[in-house]
């Protein structure tokens, strides 16, 4: 059987606008690069004008370039991690591709080791070198899974993670939101126990972050009625 490797071309069109109108626009394409079909692409424009490209495959890690100002391919690089699994990339979840101080930052959810955990990828703005590779929320256990949500200020620097550790057994859910600054530190945890004993389900309905930092969470906890049969549930409508 002949296997057919079917390469895609793809070219990087960058827009700058300062109205909402067509002929206020003015954009530039780059040269076409040649990116597999199989896959996913992330890309990013950081603030001192160079774009990062990262290109994602099954077992054959990431794949990351970076072009100038004026859109010309200055770096490439392939990654092969220590810490994601790149044979999982179909089971994964992008949070995002940030620009946080100057690096493209990717956040991600894989299962790790049997545990679901969230994952920070720092990548250099100009060389598409693996600055770091960190687990910044995992989860206690395969069973005690933690779910992670990352907010970013839409102008700025800082980002916060929303995680929240779930269990049928457990008569409390812990949450917990962590903030960080540019420098990737911690700069303050906020631990809380929402009661949920009395409840099936617990849910994230939304997470957002404003320009002033202020963070806004809105959780949903539910509770399965069962009724033994039409006629009781009936009664219980009435």
């Amino acid at each position: 059987m002949k296997f057919r490797h079917i390469i895609t071309a793809i070219a990087l069109a960058f827009f700058t606008a300062t109205h909402l109108y067509a002929q206020d626009s003015t954009y530039s394409i780059s040269t076409p690069i040649e990116i597999p079909k199989e896959g996913w692409n992330k890309v990013v424009q950081l603030r001192n004008g160079n774009t990062v490209l990262l290109h994602f495959e099954n077992k054959k890690g990431i794949v990351v370039k970076v072009f100038d100002k004026d859109r010309k391919e200055i770096a490439s690089k392939k990654h092969l991690c220590n810490v994601i699994d790149i044979n999982g990339f179909d089971a994964t979840f992008f949070h995002g591709l940030h620009d946080i101080n100057g690096e493209a930052t990717l956040f991600l959810t894989q299962d790790i080791d049997n545990a679901q955990t969230l994952v920070r990828l720092r990548i250099d703005g100009n060389s598409g070198a693996l600055l770091a590779e960190d687990k910044i929320v995992k989860s206690p256990s395969f069973q005690r899974r933690t779910t992670a949500y990352l907010m970013k200020k839409p102008i700025g620097e800082g980002y916060a993670v929303f995680c929240y550790t779930t269990h049928p057994t457990d008569t409390a859910t812990a949450v917990k939101l962590i903030r960080y600054n540019d420098k990737h530190e911690v700069v303050k945890e906020i631990p809380y126990e929402v009661p949920s004993k009395a409840y099936d389900n617990i849910d994230l309905l939304d997470a957002s972050m404003d320009e002033e930092g202020d963070i806004l969470i809105s959780m949903q906890l539910s509770k399965i009625i069962n009724y033994p049969d039409v006629m009781e549930r009936t009664q219980a409508m009435l």
